[in-house]
């Protein structure tokens, strides 16, 4: 047995490296996998990512993790066993197809073949697009190839999602997106609509409107217009708060009227004003800055993201 189970993790390393020279692309082909800040299982989770998400493979780590950049520029380790590696002419067709992405809470996934449950895809989640069934039912191809049916009411096209602009007549799928997720518990990592982060909260939202946010608070502090006072916020901007030493360390969805809605312990709506009978919860940390996405330039936008998208064949 000793040796059978050592012959089990030598092949198990071979096919590890043989992925190495595979490809620098792949596909995430289960519905959630952490990304480790280190290559082991016990190492602090940075974000997530969902099922289909296109990511730009750099090397194998210890024989087992995949070192890689995530679409919104994230860096970290996931486990190979929840990668699917394309080679360069399989990532090329993949980028060029027909796509459906997830914009359900969790839509299940059913096995075309056996009537089977196949997992789920979560908010954000990318399949290739294989046809419909005689009623409401979409055909999709999991990274694998595995031929799954879905309720076509949880999935809207790629193609439709990446022409989305952030405006103010998005503003109101961002919040909406938002409100799904209340009574959520906050997870450090997380970007599902289950458990998010702060930040996750915010890059999770402003995905319906065609946009990628980076991952981290800090790093969204960054992006948009920067917005003098709170008197001059508007529904939809971005709020952020800093630490002891001004280190930006979380950010909420404004909402208008002193209004939030943000990640902190679990997701809640609550005001910035201690003068009020609107019931909702006081929230008393001071603003540090504030951010509008809907109305700036040179935004991380979807259709612009290399991993999704053949870019080079767009251009004249």
């Amino acid at each position: 047995m000793t040796a059978l189970r050592f012959l089990s993790s030598v092949l198990f390393v071979v096919c590890c490296y043989m992925q190495t020279f595979a490809s620098g692309f792949g596909l995430i082909k289960i519905p959630v996998a952490p990304l480790r800040e280190e290559p082991a299982h016990e190492a602090e989770m940075g974000t997530q990512a969902m099922l289909g998400t296109p990511v730009a493979l750099d090397r194998i780590v210890d024989g087992e993790w995949w070192e890689l950049t995530m679409p919104c520029g994230y860096h970290g380790y996931i486990h190979v066993s929840s990668i699917k590696t394309l080679t360069e002419d399989e990532a090329g067709r993949w980028r060029a197809s027909r796509r459906m992405m997830s914009t359900a809470a969790s839509a299940p996934l059913i096995n075309e073949a056996t009537g089977r449950a196949a997992g789920y895809a979560p908010f954000g989640s990318v399949l290739e697009f294989a046809g419909h069934t005689s009623g409401s039912g979409l055909l999709l191809l999991m990274p694998d190839g595995t031929r799954v049916v879905a309720d076509e009411a949880d999935f809207t096209s790629l193609e439709e999602m990446s022409e989305r602009r952030p405006g103010s007549e998005t503003v109101e799928r961002v919040v909406e997106r938002a409100f799904t997720m209340l009574g959520a518990p906050y997870l450090w990592g997380g970007t599902t609509v289950a458990g998010p982060d702060c930040s996750g909260l915010t890059q999770l939202c402003w995905r319906e409107a065609g946009v990628i946010l980076p991952r981290n608070a800090s790093q969204q502090a960054r992006v948009g217009i920067e917005i003098p006072s709170i008197e001059e916020a508007q529904r939809g901007d971005l709020l952020f708060y800093t630490s002891r030493t001004g280190r930006v360390d979380h950010v909420a969805l404004y909402l208008g009227d002193g209004e939030l809605i943000q990640s902190s312990g679990w997701v809640w709506h609550g005001t910035m004003s201690i003068d009020t009978d609107s019931g909702l919860k006081f929230y008393a940390r001071p603003v540090a800055s504030i951010r509008r996405i809907f109305a700036a330039e040179n935004l991380p936008l979807l259709a612009d993201n290399p991993l999704y998208f053949n870019l080079s064949e767009d251009t004249d």
